[in-house]
């Protein structure tokens, strides 16, 4: 249901934003089909909403580890209080 010269509703810009915001790099695929938009700035907010998804992920990773090693610290303290009865 669009006008003539109107754009999808996909295609405006705050349906993309949203859309990267929710999905990351997925979001990426309606900038990249939205006519109009300059080769230039498709390809600087690629790099940018990359580089985050990137930065996060190992940042998440970092966390991941972190906290499995706290679990293990755990389990040998829990594990040797567990003969003892109270």
């Amino acid at each position: 249901m669009t006008l003539e010269g109107d754009e999808a509703w996909y295609y405006r810009p705050w349906v993309i934003t949203a859309a990267i915001l929710c999905f990351g790099p997925l979001g990426l695929v309606p900038l990249w089909f939205r006519p109009g938009t300059k080769a230039y700035i498709k390809t600087g907010v690629s790099i940018a909403v990359i580089a985050l998804t990137v930065w996060m992920a190992t940042g998440t990773l970092e966390v991941y580890k972190e906290v499995m090693e706290t679990y293990e610290e755990l389990s040998l303290v829990v594990g040797d209080n567990a003969d003892k009865s109270y």
